[in-house]
């Protein structure tokens, strides 16, 4: 079983990622910021990782156990953090995956959160209930 290490398991696109690895039998770990999603995503068979990107010592031990990673964390355009994954995957020949996130679009401070009710998706970044739904 290939497993995938992922950043932002908890947003929209990341928690969309890890469903679509999970259903196609992908061992799956998410690294989080807190515990707070811990006990919810464990349920949802994803195995988490506390901590941030920032961490190098972290970074090296989270990929080590990983086949693949995806960086899709809400700072994805952090160099610093991207340079972090590089250099603990340098020589590894593990895929990295590298994407901006819907961040790129701006910060949830600039709008407002759309459900679309015919569909029942939630557009906001945190509503990982979607992701439970489909």
């Amino acid at each position: 079983m290939k497993k995938i290490m992922i950043t932002g398991v908890t947003g929209y696109i990341g928690g969309t990622i890890a469903k679509k690895l999970l259903d196609r039998n992908y061992a799956v770990t998410g690294l989080v910021r807190n515990e707070t999603h811990v006990q919810e995503l464990e349920s949802l068979g994803i195995k988490t990782i506390v901590g941030n990107i920032h961490d190098e010592d972290l970074i090296r031990t989270a990929v080590s156990d990983a086949d693949a990673v995806i960086h899709n964390a809400d700072s994805a355009d952090d160099a610093y953090a991207a340079d972090n994954f590089i250099k603990a995957l340098e020589g590894s020949q593990k895929t990295f995956i590298f994407t901006s996130g819907s961040a790129i679009f701006g910060g949830k401070e600039n709008g407002k959160k759309v459900t679309l009710s015919s569909e029942k998706i939630s557009l906001c970044s945190q509503d990982w209930k979607w992701h439970q739904e489909y």
